[in-house]
């Protein structure tokens, strides 16, 4: 990389995954460095002041140095995150903290997780890499969708959690956001790659995945929580997303207990 370049200026301090039980609170700031926390299960409320940001599954934060600022598991679910810290660096200014960004690529997931594959060794000779990923994060996360999109989004995949046991359909949706059908399904495509529908499915497919593992409940009775007809129509739709059965994940935990 040439010298001065904005990378030379990014010192990655530390990543890792993160685990907190729901009711979890913690004031503080970061004395340290900037943060960036991409969310992998749960929900997080982050005060600052009298402002609240939310975020949730593939979405990410940024929390500049020295904010001051009370991050708080909500939910009945335990919160699991990946922080991301680093020093230094220019063209942080399109970053905010009342902004929550979705990772709709998953580029900064599979950034994330290299970053963990390269750190836990603290080889000083993987630092300029470190470095070097760390830049790319904080560009894809300035990078992405503007804060309009990005509040139309959070609102529908919060309406679609709330009625998640219900059915959903696209008119519901492009009322949600105050847009007509068409121009709800472009704009939202264009936010974040899929259509309204598949993340609809999506969001099922996940929260079916969750009770299949986390719990002892009957095929029907997960289809019933997760808006589906019944176990036959949860398993199709389950094998058709997935490429496996209901029952192969369920078996696979029950093995390695």
């Amino acid at each position: 990389m040439p010298h001065g370049t904005c990378e030379k200026e990014v010192h990655f301090i530390k990543c890792l995954i993160r685990h907190f039980e729901p009711s979890w609170s913690h004031p503080h700031r970061h004395e340290e460095g900037h943060e960036i926390i991409l969310v992998l299960r749960g929900e997080i409320h982050t005060q600052v002041g009298d402002q609240v940001t939310l975020g949730r599954h593939e979405d990410v934060l940024f929390r500049p140095q020295k904010l001051m600022h009370t991050p708080m598991a909500k939910g009945p679910e335990p919160l699991e995150l990946i922080a991301l810290r680093w020093r230094g660096g220019a063209n942080l200014a399109r970053l905010s903290y009342l902004d929550t960004r979705f990772d709709r690529n998953q580029r900064i997931r599979r950034q994330l997780d290299w970053i963990l594959e390269l750190h836990p060794g603290q080889d000083q000779a993987n630092q300029g890499i470190l470095d070097a990923l760390t830049y790319s994060v904080i560009h894809e996360l300035s990078r992405l969708q503007n804060p309009g999109r990005s509040d139309m989004t959070i609102r529908i995949r919060a309406h679609i959690r709330t009625h998640l046991d219900q059915r959903i359909t696209l008119d519901d949706l492009a009322q949600e956001a105050d847009m007509s059908k068409y121009h709800f399904s472009r704009m939202f495509k264009e936010a974040t790659s899929q259509t309204p529908m598949e993340l609809v499915n999506q969001m099922r497919i996940e929260k079916v995945q969750d009770l299949l593992l986390h719990t002892n409940l009957t095929l029907a009775a997960i289809a019933a929580q997760v808006g589906l007809v019944d176990a036959s129509h949860l398993s199709h739709t389950f094998r058709r997303l997935t490429g496996r059965s209901p029952g192969s994940l369920r078996h696979n935990r029950t093995a390695s207990a």
